[in-house]
Formats: C-alpha cells, sequence, structure tokens
C-alpha cells in the first residue's frame, strides 16, 4: 500500500508523522537532513531516546539491504573516481572530438559531463536512445556532432567499468533495488518519506519495492504553487497502476496548521499566487525590506539587524536562519562582515579542499618533482604548515632561495653561498632544514620510480603514513584551527585528508595495472581532488548558519534573514552553461528524451526552495537586495521583491523600503526602533555595535565631506570613549582618516632618477606608453620600483605567443627565400600544411624554455592545441607574402638607435624622448617606383582597430610601428593586427542562426588581416585584396592619414611629459566592454584604490572630436 500525503508549508508535517506512527518504522529523509529531523522526533515524541524508529537516507537504507544479503562488498567507483576515469577517456579520445575539443582538456567540461552520465543513469537513460537521437533526421547537424562524441564518451565509460568489474554509484542503486525483494529488514515496518520535491526514476523504483514489502508506504508531498507536487503526484500514481499497487492521496488537515505571525502567514497563502490580491490596509510589522547601496553594506545591515533581534527583542542565534544563494561572492563577504561584528557565522555547504593545506602539500611536493624542481612549488608546500618544518626556518629558507636563485639541482647540493654573511652557524643551519626538506622528497621521488601504479600508491600511503606521519600532522593542524575558532575549517582538514587518501584506491581500480608515469599519475590525482566536496557540520548548537535556498533545511527558526534578493539570484537562475543549448535541451523535452525536463525540474525545486525558506520562520522576515555588485555594476531587485510590494502595498505608498545602515546615514538608525515609526531623530546609530566595527563608521563620519563643523552628540561621545579606551588606536586613525590615497607627484628629479637613462634621455616602448595611458600608478610600480614576479615552469599567454611568432618567422624566412615555396604553401594539402608546420614546432618545442612544452601532458596538450591551429595562420601569412608586390619582409625589427629603423625621437623640455621597440613583421612592396610598407602585429589575443580611440592616446602601437618605419625612406601601405588564435566557438550560447553560421565560415576568415590601408592607387592591389578583413575603418586617405600620425605623436609627447613631471595618480581608465584595467593587476594591493575617493575615480577613453579629418 502506497499512501500519499500532500500539505503546504503552513503545515506540521512532521507532528502529523510522529501521531501517526505505529508499530517498527523507517523514516527516510535526504541526506543533509537527517540530523534534524531526529531532533524533530525526538521534539515531538517527547523523549530522549528513539524506540522502534529509525532515520536514515535512501543510500543508507540500501546499503543495509545488501549487508544483510552479503552483497555490500563490490568494487564501487564513486564520483570522485568516474571524474578521473573521464579524464582519462577524454584525452584517450582527444583525437574523435571535435564540437567539445576546445574545452575537452578543462576539468569545467569534465565535471559538466561527470553530471550528465549521473543524470543519464538516474533517469534510466540508455546509449540506444542517443542513436535514436542520431539516426532521426529531425535532429539538427550540431546537436548529431555533440551526441556523436558523447556517445563516444559514453561507450567507453561503460566498457571500462565493466572490464574492471566495478559499479559507479548509479549502478550502486540499481543493485539494492534488485536487492529489495529478497530483503527481510523491511518486512512489516511502516515506511514514511518527506522532505522531496522531486525524485528520480531510481528513486520512485526503489519506494514501489518497499511498498511490496512494508506494511505501508507513506510519501509526503510537499504541496506549493509551482506544480512540481502535481508532476510528481501524477507520476507516482501512474507507476503504481501499472504495478498493480494499491495507492491513495489525502491532504493534512488544517488541525496540523503551524502558528506563524499574520505577516508570514498571508505571505506563505497569497506571495506565489499567479494573481496576487494586495492588503492594502495592512501594515507588515514583521517584515523588514532593505534596499543596500552594494554587497558589503548589505551584509553589514543584515549584521545590525541580527544584533538587534538578539540585544533587543532576545532572540537566541539558532532561531535564526540567515541565507544568501550567492556562495561565491556574498558568502564570503557575509562571513567577514558578521566576524567583524562579533557574530561567528557557519556556512552550510559542501566545500572544495583544492585550497585545503592538506591538499596544497600533497600536490605541491609532487609538481616540485615533475616540473624540474621549482622553487615556487617547494614554498607551497612549506607555507602549508604540514611540512614538518617550523614556519621561521621555511622563511628563512626561502629567503636565503631567493637571495642567492636557488633552483632546480641546487636543492640537492649543500648552499655554497652567502657564508660569510649569514655567519657559520646560521648557515650550517640552513644547510640542515633544506637536508630535513630535501630528505623526504628524495624517498617519493625514488617511490614514483615504480614500475606499476599500483606498487606506487602501495609506497606512496606507506610514506603518507610512516615517513611523514601526515595523518597525526593533519590532526594537530585541525586542533590548531580549532583553537583560532575555526572549528569548520578543521574539520575540513580532517575530511581532505581522508578524501585524498582515499581517491587513491580509485585510481588503483582506474590505472593500477598501468606503467606509473608520476606527471600522468599526478594529473589524474590532481583532478580527481578538484571535484572532491566535503560537509562539515556545525560546531555549535546554538550558533548563526549560513546557506543558500535549495540546500538548507533548519530546524523551526523564529527569523529568516534573506540577503542577495537580486534578479538571477533569488531564486537562483540554473547556470546556462552546459554540454546542450537551451534550444536543444526543449529538443529533447519534445522528443521524451528525460534529461529535457531537468532544466525545469531543477527551476521548480529553486522556486519551491525558495517558498519553504520564506513561510519557514513563525515570526519575521528580512530581505535585502544590493543596487550594485561588487565592481560597481548596476544590479535589479528579484521578483520577490515586486511581488512583496504588490502583496503589501503599505510597503512603498509608507516608504517603508529602508535604505542599510551606512546609507542611512550617521546619527540615524534603520532598526532601533518599531516597524513603523520612522523618525530622522533617534538616540543611536545602528552603525554603533562592536568597538572595531563603530571605529571604522565613526572614521569614515569624520571623512566625510559632507559632515558639519558642529560636531553631533553622537560624535562627541564616541571621540571621549575611544579616547579613554584606545587613544593610540585613535590618534593613528584620525592621520588615516586625513589620506585621500592620492600619490603625489614624484617631481621632475625623482621621475628622471626612476624613469630615465643615465644619459637624462627617456626611451619608452609602445607597450609602456599604453600601461601609463591605462594607469599611470602601474606604470609607476612596472618601471620604477620593477617588482620581479616568480616566473612558474608552465606555460602562460606570453609563452604560446612567442611559440607562434616563432613558427611563423621560420617559416616566412624559407618563403622570402623561395617565393615557389609560399606559392605552394598557400595552395599545398592540409596534411602537407600540417606536416610542415609540426616539423617547426617540434624544433621550437623541444628548445622552448628548456622544454617547457614537452614537459607535462598538459603541456604536450597545449602544443597539440597549437599544433591545429597554427597551419591556418601559416597558410594565411603564405597568402601575405606571395603577393607580387612583396620586395622584401622583415620580422622581429628593431626600431632603435642603431637599428633597421629609426626610434621616434622627441623633444619634451629639457629632455630628448624616444620611442622604441620591435616591429614583429614589416613587409616592402614595390608600387610603381617606390616602395612601402606594411606593418603587421601577430595578435594572441582580442585586440581590435579603432582610430578613433587611437587618435586620443589608446592602443597606438600600430601607428607607432608605422611611424618609425617611415624611417626607411619609405611610404604607407597600411597597417594591421594579425590575429593568431583558437578559431573554434562555442555554440552553446548561440542562437539557431549563429550556429549555423559558425558551422558553414571558413576557419580561413579568422586568419585575415584586419586594420587599414592607405586609399591611394595601387596599394589595396598589393596587398592583395583577399588577405584582408572588412572592418569598419577599412581605409584611409593621405590627408586623414597624416592626421592620425600628428595626433599619435601629440599624445605621445603628452604622455612622456606627466612621466617626466612624475605624474603618477591612481586613476584608472575603462577600457571597451565598461571593464576596468584593475580586473587582472597583480598590483591591487599595492595602490589600494577605493572609488570612494575622488582621486580614485576611473577615466574614459576620451572620445574623439571628429573634424574634418
Amino acid at each position: 500500500m502506497l499512501k500519499l500525503y500532500t500539505a503546504r508549508e503552513n503545515i506540521d508535517k512532521e507532528r502529523f508523522i510522529y501521531e501517526n506512527i505505529e508499530g517498527e518504522t523507517l523514516v527516510l529523509v535526504p541526506d543533509q537532513y537527517t540530523l534534524v529531523a531526529e531532533e524533530q522526533a525526538l521534539r515531538h515524541l517527547n523523549t530522549s531516546c528513539l524506540y522502534d524508529i529509525e532515520i536514515m537516507s535512501m543510500n543508507r537504507l540500501g546499503l543495509r539491504v545488501l549487508t544483510e544479503q552479503g552483497k555490500e562488498a563490490v568494487p564501487l567507483l564513486d564520483k570522485y573516481g568516474r571524474f578521473m576515469l573521464l579524464t582519462r577517456i577524454i584525452k584517450m579520445h582527444l583525437n574523435e572530438l571535435s564540437i567539445y575539443r576546445n574545452v575537452a582538456g578543462k576539468t569545467a567540461f569534465t565535471a559538466m559531463l561527470n553530471d550528465f552520465i549521473s543524470d543519464f543513469k538516474q533517469q534510466d537513460c540508455n546509449i540506444g536512445e542517443i542513436r535514436d537521437m542520431l539516426s532521426n533526421t529531425e535532429t539538427d547537424r550540431l546537436l548529431k556532432a555533440k551526441l556523436t562524441e558523447l556517445e563516444i564518451i559514453i561507450r567507453d565509460y561503460e566498457n571500462k567499468i565493466k572490464e574492471k568489474g566495478y559499479i559507479d554509484s548509479e549502478d550502486y542503486i540499481s543493485r539494492y533495488i534488485e536487492a529489495i525483494k529478497d530483503s527481510d529488514c523491511i518486512n512489516d515496518k511502516t515506511v514514511w518519506i518527506y522532505g522531496y520535491d522531486s525524485i528520480t526514476p531510481k528513486f520512485a523504483e526503489a519506494m514501489f519495492e518497499f511498498a511490496d514489502k512494508a506494511k505501508s508506504v507513506n510519501f509526503i508531498v510537499n504541496q506549493s504553487y509551482f506544480r512540481l507536487d502535481e508532476q510528481l503526484i501524477s507520476k507516482i500514481k501512474q507507476e503504481a497502476l501499472n504495478r498493480g499497487i494499491d495507492i491513495s492521496v489525502d491532504s493534512i488537515g488544517q488541525e496540523y496548521s503551524l502558528k506563524k505571525s499574520e505577516t508570514i502567514r498571508l505571505m506563505e497563502a497569497n506571495l506565489w499566487n499567479d494573481n496576487i490580491v494586495p492588503n492594502r490596509d495592512f501594515v507588515p510589522e514583521d517584515l523588514t525590506v532593505v534596499r543596500a547601496a552594494n554587497p558589503y553594506y548589505e551584509a553589514e545591515t543584515a549584521a545590525a539587524y541580527i544584533l538587534h533581534l538578539v540585544r533587543d527583542l532576545g532572540y537566541r542565534f539558532n532561531e535564526i536562519q540567515v541565507i544568501a544563494n550567492d556562495e561565491n561572492v556574498l558568502q564570503p563577504i557575509i562571513r567577514r562582515t558578521f566576524e567583524e561584528y562579533g557574530l561567528p557565522v557557519f556556512i552550510d555547504s559542501v566545500r572544495n579542499i583544492t585550497d585545503s593545506a592538506v591538499v596544497s602539500f600533497i600536490v605541491n611536493q609532487m609538481w616540485f618533482l615533475i616540473y624540474g624542481k621549482t622553487s615556487g612549488y617547494l614554498f607551497a608546500a612549506l607555507k602549508s604548515g604540514l611540512a614538518g618544518i617550523e614556519m621561521s626556518d621555511a622563511e628563512d629558507i626561502e629567503n636565503y632561495a631567493r637571495l642567492y636563485h636557488i633552483k632546480g639541482s641546487m636543492w640537492y647540493r649543500d648552499f655554497k653561498y652567502g657564508e660569510e654573511s649569514y655567519g657559520i652557524e646560521t648557515f650550517n643551519n640552513l644547510n640542515e632544514i633544506r637536508k630535513r626538506i630535501l630528505e623526504p622528497l628524495i624517498e617519493l621521488e625514488n617511490i614514483s620510480k615504480c614500475n606499476k601504479v599500483e606498487d606506487f600508491v602501495k609506497g606512496y600511503k606507506d610514506y603518507l603514513d610512516n615517513t611523514l606521519n601526515l595523518a597525526d600532522r593533519v590532526s594537530d593542524f585541525a586542533q590548531r584551527q580549532e583553537e583560532m575558532g575555526l572549528a569548520d575549517e578543521a574539520q575540513r582538514s580532517i575530511q581532505s585528508y581522508d578524501k585524498a587518501v582515499e581517491i587513491l584506491d580509485q585510481i588503483v581500480e582506474i590505472m593500477g595495472d598501468e606503467e606509473m608515469d608520476l606527471a600522468e599519475f599526478t594529473e589524474i590525482y590532481v583532478a580527481g581532488l578538484k571535484n572532491i566536496e566535503v560537509g562539515v557540520i556545525p560546531p555549535t548548537k546554538d550558533g548563526l548558519s549560513l546557506g543558500t535556498m535549495i540546500r538548507t533545511r533548519p530546524r523551526p527558526v523564529r527569523a529568516v534573514v534573506v540577503l542577495g534578493a537580486n534578479e538571477g539570484i533569488l531564486p537562483l537562475r540554473p547556470s546556462t552553461e552546459g554540454l546542450f543549448s537551451v534550444d536543444e535541451m526543449q529538443y529533447f523535452k519534445e522528443k521524451d528524451f528525460p534529461i529535457g525536463d531537468l532544466d525545469d525540474i531543477k527551476m521548480e525545486e529553486e522556486n519551491v526552495a525558495m517558498y519553504r525558506m520564506l513561510s519557514k520562520p513563525s515570526e519575521k522576515i528580512y530581505i535585502s537586495w544590493s543596487m550594485t555588485d561588487v565592481e560597481g555594476k548596476e544590479e535589479i531587485a528579484s521578483p520577490v521583491i515586486d511581488a512583496l510590494t504588490e502583496l503589501f502595498p503599505r510597503i512603498e505608498e509608507d516608504g517603508l523600503i529602508r535604505k542599510d545602515v551606512v546609507s542611512t546615514g550617521w546619527a540615524k538608525s534603520t532598526f532601533n526602533h518599531e516597524y513603523g515609526q520612522m523618525t530622522d531623530d533617534v538616540p543611536v546609530s545602528d552603525t554603533i555595535n562592536v568597538p572595531g566595527e563603530t571605529m571604522r563608521h565613526f572614521i569614515n563620519h569624520i571623512k566625510d565631506r559632507n559632515t558639519s563643523a558642529e560636531p553631533d552628540d553622537q560624535t562627541d561621545a564616541l571621540f571621549a570613549w575611544y579616547e579613554r579606551k584606545d587613544n593610540e588606536t585613535l590618534s593613528a586613525m584620525l592621520v588615516a582618516a586625513q589620506d585621500e590615497n592620492d600619490p603625489r607627484p614624484l617631481g621632475r628629479k625623482t621621475a628622471s632618477d626612476i624613469f630615465a637613462r643615465s644619459d637624462g634621455t627617456l626611451r619608452l616602448s609602445p607597450s609602456s606608453i599604453d600601461r601609463y595611458f591605462e594607469c599611470p600608478f602601474r606604470f609607476f610600480i612596472d618601471r620604477g620600483l620593477r617588482p620581479r614576479e616568480e616566473r612558474v615552469f608552465s606555460s602562460d599567454p606570453r609563452a604560446i605567443g612567442d611559440v607562434y611568432h616563432e613558427c611563423l618567422m621560420r617559416i616566412a624566412q624559407k618563403i622570402l627565400e623561395d617565393r615557389d615555396f609560399g606559392i605552394n604553401l598557400a595552395e599545398c594539402s592540409k596534411s602537407e600544411l600540417e606536416e610542415i608546420v609540426t616539423a617547426e614546432l617540434d624544433a621550437i618545442a623541444s628548445d622552448y624554455g628548456g622544454g617547457l612544452f614537452i614537459s607535462t601532458a598538459g603541456e604536450e596538450f597545449r602544443m597539440d592545441r597549437i599544433k591545429e591551429i597554427c597551419p591556418g595562420a601559416v597558410r594565411a601569412m603564405a597568402e601575405q607574402l606571395s603577393s607580387g608586390s612583396l620586395i622584401d619582409a622583415s620580422f622581429e625589427t628593431d626600431f632603435s638607435t642603431g637599428g633597421r629603423f629609426k626610434p621616434i625621437e622627441l623633444q619634451v623640455g629639457d629632455t630628448k624622448v624616444y620611442v622604441e621597440g620591435k616591429i614583429d613583421r614589416a613587409d616592402i612592396l614595390g608600387l610603381e617606383g617606390e616602395n612601402r610598407v606594411r606593418v603587421i602585429d601577430y595578435k594572441t589575443g582580442n585586440d581590435t582597430l579603432n582610430l578613433d580611440k587611437m587618435r586620443v592616446g589608446y592602443k597606438m602601437q600600430l601607428m607607432i610601428y608605422m611611424i618609425s618605419a617611415l624611417s626607411g625612406k619609405l611610404e604607407p601601405a597600411g597597417f594591421f593586427y594579425f590575429s593568431i588564435k583558437d578559431y573554434i566557438d562555442t555554440a552553446n550560447d548561440k542562437s539557431t542562426g549563429q550556429i549555423d553560421k559558425i558551422m558553414e565560415s571558413d576557419p580561413s576568415d579568422a586568419f585575415k588581416l584586419r586594420g587599414i590601408y592607405i586609399d591611394e592607387p595601387g596599394v589595396l592591389e598589393s596587398m592583395p585584396e583577399k588577405v584582408l578583413a572588412k572592418t569598419r575603418d577599412g581605409k584611409v586617405n593621405r590627408d586623414k592619414f597624416e592626421a592620425i600620425k600628428q595626433d599619435v605623436i601629440d599624445r605621445i609627447q603628452e604622455i612622456a611629459s606627466s612621466i617626466i613631471d612624475g605624474k603618477i595618480s591612481i586613476r584608472p581608465l575603462k577600457t571597451d566592454g565598461n571593464r576596468l584595467v584593475c580586473e587582472y593587476c597583480s598590483y591591487k594591493p599595492i595602490c589600494k584604490r577605493d572609488r570612494e575617493y575622488v582621486r580614485n575615480t576611473s577615466r574614459e577613453i576620451p572620445k574623439y572630436k571628429k573634424g574634418e579629418n
């Protein structure tokens, strides 16, 4: 017998369950709710121990069923093992992928594929359904291509787990479902299931199997206004009918209604209706709505509100639930702010372990051995706190190594530099520290020489247990974290170690009998570690908890505090990133392919979770949103805010949407009075709470330019209090209050000492001119302080660009030596071209950076990607250089004193300024008795040419190159960008029309020259035209060219003049797309830019005032 009971969130479902329980009972709830469910059972049964009642998750019951029959011992590939196996499979089939090839090496793609397989199997899908899609003539080309590639991976995945004789998590569910019919542990028991908004087909199958064995199965359906319950009931009834199982559906009566405040009651009953009926005369006294200026003020306001509840209204922390769906940005801000307000908060979430000290130590040890004994990895391992080395010793060894450039094999030998400056005793101690650090690493290196992966894992476990005694080190480390008040981080450290060791067994299952290669092993191991998430238990019962709508299932609470009520966050909009586009998921839905409904179900689950949480409290609701994000971009309120103002019109009519506590102003209050009694003159500001935070607001108040000359009573009182309690801090803060973070000009002498040569000349490169224009302060750090960034032994965009440049230059020189070779390159077959390019790239890879691009599987993958892209660029270059007009070409050509081309020489005051550098390529074209120059700049990024912006000083490199090239008594032909980048575009976020355009486009279009040519007779034909891309500024006449040239010279003079004067203001530029140049700047901790300061505001690219030219 299967009984369904429906109830909305105004009903006490748990009281209903425990008042109707009879005999031995199993209560099944979601995994994350088991602890709270046990608490509620004890409360409703008014007992301290549960008799004849067991509360567990479905998987826990499945394990019991298997254990009862001795079937639990089966090799299990968990989701982390599957992630590592998929990482290997994707790599093995890389050459068979086309659509997904561009993302195949990325963790995010493997994670999406991992989730897809999990959903695929939980929805009882099979490979045959994919094949049916492929044979369907209605399936479009792109989707067929995707499904073909996914079938390759899924088929190989299934074959491999079958070969190895183990099962994955989804097959494990099927295994215990099959065992239920032979189980005795459910016989004659009553089963209650609750806490689920939706269930998978496999879950439903298990439930029906229980119905055949148990006395009865009772399922509580969470009723809501989002129809998820209706769909669930319909599916269960249909399946029950198919199986011949009796089923009933009843509603839980109103006698089980929960006691709620009138505000909460009205919200639960009306807020989610399609047609909201306004309560015009009702003032929602228990609803607080806050509009915050930014996320930081929003977090402060919530902290002040919670303090008000606890301090003034007698709430306990565990009677308040805090919710913020934005886990990546807002939750860390909330945690930090709450701690500053003396509100320690537990974050209820699963957490990644890759940034844990344990994983950092383990992985950096391996990377040190793999990547040429790079010192940075060794230092990272030492700083983890788990190396068995005192932190002071680690710092000493790092300082020595940086001073004397210790790297690579030098770590394996005694230090020999600095004995005199350090002193014999200290120097010998440094060598002893070095030996203690290297001894375990040498042992690890020896272990890695095992023949088989299985042997390495066995030796590695022994290394962790006995050589490092890492379990005890982690335990001590966690204890120190607890003593520092970081109980949740302590739990994460312990679990990180357990998981890091646990997945070693999964690696053995996947590749244990294969040959050991430390680089490949580490790549798979790190892939598994990146996918691991752990949950932690609240360190105290009476504490604040911060979670998300979908995950958090709190006990009954008096108040719910919701932050981040912004569009797309509340409710949380499912990510559009995935293996399939929205249109493709809709197509699946139309074809009854089960995964087609999953996005809709996830969205409905978010809506139901939001309804449940906002209906949860018995007394008060607080909800806030921010008008801007952390970068100052405008944000929009959630539709929930609109619904609240529609339900309770008095909120807007009476002006009851409150400002955040900071924007409210000094000596004013948001919470320190009763709702509705909005007065401007209250005795205590909400910003006055704890000494540290109050000091910050106090100083900001003093700094505020709008502060009146006459101090107010509140300011006087605080000044006197801090003077008595902490006068030293007060004095320092008052000094700091005068600072506006505006670096004064260095002055001409200091600027000359820093930026000029010993002969007094100022020599600038095009890139340094660009950097000054983007941010004078960053230029000062770069050219003045000259910090050295530690280079790690791995490729970066610069290294990849170097390889492209070198390959193109080598082949171009061969073309110049043999023009027929160039013509052949432009016309030869794809395979012939790839063979020529691959030979050059192999030669470059073996030499570049000490073999960087052949050092690891990851670097080899990048080189393989270069090999795919470079032939297109080479063919395009061959067409450019095969023009009959080409006389000569030069590569990486200097324009400098003594170079082929002269530098740009300017006199700025009494300072001689030279602009020098290198031109990637300068083509000399013969045209009607005169030679012209075509300047080409190779780009691996997305640079575009904009003449108007060039004329005001932004991205002037091409014209600078042209001006210097003209010094060789040449006439201008044009200047261009030659883009050398991955032309494969992602199609997931494109319309059908855009997808078709991508599929049909000619990849060679990506390699056409983008820039301008001089609109004079014969110039376009000399290019020739077919090598040029069509752009907005395709051509200019000579007058306009000369005008642009003069504008650029004028801008260089202005920038040089500012540099000579030592102007180093913190005024970053906003570039295309309204993005600050600060976004990827390494110097943000140095400049400490604050957009609140007038002299720290950003600059827009000036608008060029169009005249004649």
